[in-house]
């Protein structure tokens, strides 16, 4: 990797660290821990978020199915 691709990633990594410790300080590990959902969670029975399985599984309108 070359010095200049890593100080980029290195600064949107920080960048990413800020701005969900600022809008989100209490769910900062959460963030990482809960994407991507596997499978088995999202066709489970016990869904526990604020979110749809839906927008859980195509949080984008262009991935989503017909």
């Amino acid at each position: 990797m070359t010095k200049r691709l890593e100080a980029g990633l290195d600064r949107f990594c920080y960048t990413l660290y800020l701005f969900l410790r600022i809008h989100s300080p209490n769910r900062i590990s959460q963030f990482f821990q809960d994407a991507p959902h596997p499978p088995s969670l999202l066709m489970g029975d016990a869904w526990n978020k604020l979110y749809s399985t839906e927008y859980a599984a195509f949080p984008a309108s262009w991935l989503g199915g017909a």
